[in-house]
């Protein structure tokens, strides 16, 4: 199903909580930053609103990438349906309702709605079990006091 379709559908069913597909160039920037700063060994990650998991379809076409476990978080039963990779495992449907400290993995990732990024960005850093978080928000969170509490 192409993304406009999807996108339609999502509309139509009223499950339109700000789906904002990740693109190719995030996902390649988020892979040379692992790839250059970081040399661990990622062999999970946590997509946090992880949609029709369009960010592994992406992520995990790189060769560091390729064998690992894929979780997800995603309301959207639309989405749900129309995975691009029936080898995400989905341990959430609500982010509110998860408590993430029970969700140890090498690197999680969201880009999260816009209008809620902050509370996403809060609730991610301060119980996310992961060694690195990457998070697709606005550069307009250096300014915000409550992020930069919760990261101190």
């Amino acid at each position: 199903m192409t993304t406009s379709i999807l996108i339609k559908k999502i509309k139509d069913e009223n499950q339109d909580f700000e789906f904002y597909p990740t693109t190719t160039e995030i996902v390649n920037d988020l892979q040379k930053v692992l790839n250059e700063r970081y040399f661990d060994k990622y062999s999970s990650v946590l997509d946090i609103g992880c949609g029709n998991g369009c960010f592994f379809d992406k992520f995990c076409k790189e060769e560091n990438f390729k064998k690992i476990e894929k979780f997800g978080i995603e309301k959207s039963t639309v989405l749900l349906n129309n995975l691009l990779d029936k080898d995400i495992s989905i341990v959430g449907t609500d982010f509110y309702e998860q408590n993430l400290i029970d969700k140890k993995v090498d690197l999680i990732f969201s880009n999260p709605p816009y209008s809620e990024y902050v509370q996403w960005t809060k609730k991610i850093i301060s119980e996310g079990n992961s060694k690195r978080i990457a998070l697709v928000i606005p550069s307009r969170w250096q300014k915000n006091e409550e992020i930069n509490e919760i990261i101190k």
